[in-house]
């Protein structure tokens, strides 16, 4: 059982590294659901958190364009 949390954890950890966030939670559900520990809990609280502000990253150019349409009735 040790191997399969293993083997899961790198996965996780190498797909997290190449940005597949979404993969990345799989396979540290996968290691949580073999052996319930603080690790994989943490991963993807630390990706739940990378994935929160790619959203509020994304949303800052069209709050900027929202305030400048606001603020200039001409643009």
């Amino acid at each position: 059982m040790e191997d399969k949390y293993n083997e899961a954890m790198q996965s996780g950890d190498k797909l997290l590294k190449m940005g597949n966030y979404d993969n990345a939670k799989i396979e540290y559900n996968r290691a949580m659901s073999i052996f319930p520990r603080s690790e994989p809990q943490e991963q993807i609280k630390n990706i739940n958190l990378i994935l929160a502000r790619q959203v509020e990253d994304a949303q800052i150019p069209r709050r900027f364009t929202l305030l400048i349409k606001n603020d200039d009735p001409e643009f």
